[in-house]
């Protein structure tokens, strides 16, 4: 009795590795390059490396970190694990062998845990990202903001790098400045001498090139608060614009913050003091067109979660226009009696959004 022939079967020997070595093929093809958009329902939890350049106790540096992280968590179903590290570069300068060390000291701490993405604050942050961390995690892209430097565009790898500007408006501030003093003889634009304030005045003389002014304009750097009290008492009315003053030292070479050198100018100068930057808004200074530091850093947090939902690079683009906004302090205003004539000019004139807030109403109106 013949038995009826088995049906064929297929060899089954080599069907699990070409299974496999598609698998493998498909995952190598969506982690080739951070430039490919990262799918929001991802199960890997999402882990954001944020490097500042100075201290977390630098208001500047803080702003960034809050309005970023807020608006990240806000923007997210699970909330993102966040390591942050502080390059302190107002107290040291970034030389090649403190970055390489910090760099190497890093590369080992999350050689386990890398980051899924980079975020960086300012022109050191930046300059330290690209140089010495893109090197050690190739796979995570760099967002950034607070960068003063608009030069770094002709050279920024859009394939894996996007982020925000940061540009101190010169024209507007000293337009304010011609309306509340139009007599002033000359306005003093001061800075601390950083890598941060040359990018900052070659802005500026960029912006007030071949334009005609009411008012001259002397542009004044110096690293020492010694310097600045010695000019200002000798020309104690002179408007002042800051520009960036996180690096001035006193005499014993300490870094002071913010409030203490505008104190320390203050001993000296009755003249109106305006900030171009959010974070100089203190006692003794009026107000002023300034640079936001939250809403830099949520602008940041914006386009990194436009690349976890999908968007690519390079399409993912800078943000270029900086985010800035009128502030005037009404208890400074009030006390040199700017007052009523800088608002009600300010809401017949190009100042059409403002906030202005009072130490005594402790708020904003």
């Amino acid at each position: 009795m013949k038995r009826a022939p088995a049906p064929s079967q297929q060899p089954t020997s080599g069907l699990f590795p070409k299974l496999l070595a598609m698998f493998m093929l498909l995952v190598c093809v969506l982690l080739a390059s951070p430039g490919q958009g990262r799918a929001a329902a991802d199960a890997e939890r999402v882990r954001i490396l944020i490097v500042h350049a100075y201290s977390q106790e630098y208001a500047w540096t803080a702003g960034q970190h809050r309005g970023f992280v807020d608006a990240l968590n806000a923007g997210v179903t699970e909330t993102p694990h966040i390591d942050a590290e502080y390059l302190n570069t107002k107290e040291r300068t970034l030389d090649p062998a403190y970055a390489e060390a910090y760099a190497a000291l890093m590369a080992r701490k999350y050689e386990k845990r890398a980051p899924t993405a980079i975020y960086v604050t300012d022109d050191n942050g930046y300059r330290f990202a690209i140089g010495y961390l893109r090197p050690r995690f190739p796979r995570a892209p760099i967002f950034f903001s607070g960068v003063n430097d608009f030069n770094v565009l002709k050279t920024m790898d859009r394939t894996f790098t996007t982020g925000v500007f940061e540009r101190q408006d010169i024209v507007r501030n000293l337009d304010l400045l011609v309306q509340l003093v139009p007599r002033a003889k000359k306005i003093a634009v001061i800075g601390d001498g950083s890598s941060t304030f040359t990018a900052i005045q070659k802005e500026i003389e960029r912006d007030i090139a071949g334009t005609k002014r009411s008012i001259p304009i002397d542009i004044v750097s110096a690293d020492s608060l010694d310097s600045f009290v010695s000019l200002f008492t000798k020309q104690p009315d002179e408007p002042i614009v800051l520009t960036t003053i996180g690096g001035i030292k006193d005499r014993n070479g300490h870094v002071l913050a913010p409030r203490e050198t505008v104190s320390g100018i203050r001993q000296v100068s009755r003249g109106p003091i305006i900030t171009m930057e959010g974070g100089y808004m203190v006692s003794g200074v009026q107000g002023g067109y300034v640079t936001s530091a939250e809403r830099q850093g949520e602008a940041a947090a914006k386009l990194v979660l436009d690349w976890l939902k999908g968007a690519k690079f390079p399409n993912i683009e800078p943000v270029t226009d900086s985010p800035n906004e009128f502030v005037f302090n009404g208890t400074e205003m009030e006390n040199s009696g700017l007052q009523n004539q800088s608002i009600s000019k300010a809401r017949r004139g190009s100042f059409n959004r403002f906030r202005i807030f009072s130490r005594k109403t402790r708020g904003c109106f």
